[in-house]
């Protein structure tokens, strides 16, 4: 017999949307603003503008190529914790670091040791978040076996992104120009972001049973 999603758990379980828009946000408001900010705004460039778009689109290209293999290791993963609950666990605060670490450069000023550190940075930062959040939304279905209860889960999880959206955009502001400055904003918005990751960890219920045979990644593909 299916188990019926309760309300307690659907919203516990979709705070972790939260924490991937409020740190997706922060990234993308403040990363161009921090390395190439406008000359009026007394502050050094630390990569050239065009540098930068060319990185965000290698961090993209590398995101299309890794996502497959990422969920597939979390589906045909075998453990006691689960095929989903330990790439939270690790990931999440990797991702939460690499969000600290995107605003401290090596330099004070432009140069190419700034450009290699922004690529690694964001590379790691791209790999640890869709390495947690591609299992997290894998989960919905075994969370949610009921069409109802899917609509409700669903429901409850594009409201708790649109939350980390509004809060992403008007809290880092704050915290960016406050005495914090970009590294105390990475450092709030992480903890935040991990708070939100441990709520769904309570929430989170994996569907015991047995899978099958694994099928072959480039079968999948």
């Amino acid at each position: 017999m299916n188990k019926k999603l309760s309300t307690g758990r659907a919203v516990l379980f979709s705070t972790a949307s939260i924490s991937t828009n409020i740190m997706a946000i922060t990234v993308s408001t403040w990363l161009m603003f921090t390395y190439a900010p406008p000359p009026d705004s007394g502050r050094s460039e630390l990569v050239p503008l065009g540098i930068i778009g060319i990185l965000m689109a290698v961090g993209s290209f590398f995101n299309a190529i890794i996502d497959p293999f990422l969920g597939h290791w979390s589906d045909t993963r075998r453990g006691k914790l689960g095929r989903r609950r330990p790439f939270i666990m690790v990931f999440l605060p990797l991702s939460a670091l690499a969000l600290v670490l995107i605003w401290m450069p090596p330099d004070k000023t432009a140069s190419l040791l700034n450009t290699f550190y922004l690529l690694l940075i964001l590379l790691c930062f791209y790999f640890c978040q869709s390495a947690w959040q591609i299992p997290y939304d894998a989960a919905l279905p075994e969370m949610a076996e009921e069409p109802k209860d899917r609509v409700t889960l669903s429901t409850w999880k594009s409201v708790f992104a649109l939350v980390g959206v509004l809060v992403g955009a008007l809290a880092s502001g704050i915290l960016y120009n406050s005495s914090l400055g970009p590294v105390g904003m990475g450092i709030v918005v992480g903890i935040a972001a991990l708070i939100g990751g441990a709520l769904t960890l309570i929430g989170l219920r994996e569907k015991k049973a047995n899978y099958g045979e694994v099928m072959n990644i480039w079968t999948g593909i």
